[in-house]
C-alpha cells in the first residue's frame, strides 16, 4: 500500500508541475480559450510581468517539472529540487506578487486562496519527496 501510494503522489507531483507549464505557457501566450473565465486586468497584469519575473516564474516550473520527474524516477536529487522550486514559487507569489505588485487587488480573494494553496502543495509535495527519500533506496 505504501507502494502504490509513493507512487500515486509521485505522478501527482509530474502531472502538477506539468501543468504549471502549461498553465504559463497558455497564460502568456494569451490563449482565449484558456483564458476565458479570469478577469482582463488580472490577465493583462501577469502578461506584464517583467522579464525577470517571468524567468522565474519558468525556473520554478522547471525545477519542479524536473523534480518531478527525477522523483518518479526514484533520484535522490528530487527533493532538492522540489524544495528550491516550492521556495522560489513562495518568494515569486508572496514576495513580488502580493508584496510588490498589488497582486491582491490583480488576483481577488479567490485567486489569493487557490495561490496559496497551490503554494502549500508545493510544500507537500517536497515533503513528500523528502519522507520518500528517506524511507526508501533512492537511485544516485
Amino acid at each position: 500500500m505504501k507502494a502504490l501510494l509513493f507512487w500515486l503522489i509521485s505522478l501527482f507531483t509530474l502531472i502538477f508541475w506539468a501543468y504549471a507549464g502549461l498553465d504559463m505557457f497558455l497564460t502568456l501566450t494569451g490563449n482565449e480559450l484558456y483564458l476565458k473565465d479570469f478577469p482582463p486586468q488580472m490577465i493583462a497584469w501577469i502578461q506584464g510581468f517583467p522579464l525577470w519575473r517571468k524567468a522565474l516564474w519558468g525556473i520554478t516550473i522547471a525545477l519542479g517539472t524536473a523534480g518531478g520527474m527525477l522523483l518518479v524516477l526514484q533520484r535522490k536529487l528530487a527533493p532538492t529540487l522540489l524544495w528550491l522550486a516550492s521556495l522560489l514559487m513562495l518568494l515569486a507569489f508572496v514576495g513580488h506578487d502580493i508584496m510588490l505588485a498589488e497582486g491582491i487587488k490583480y488576483y481577488g480573494q479567490t485567486g489569493v486562496i487557490a495561490s496559496s494553496v497551490m503554494v502549500a502543495l508545493t510544500f507537500l509535495l517536497a515533503w513528500h519527496a523528502s519522507a520518500a527519500a528517506r524511507t526508501r533506496r533512492f537511485k544516485r
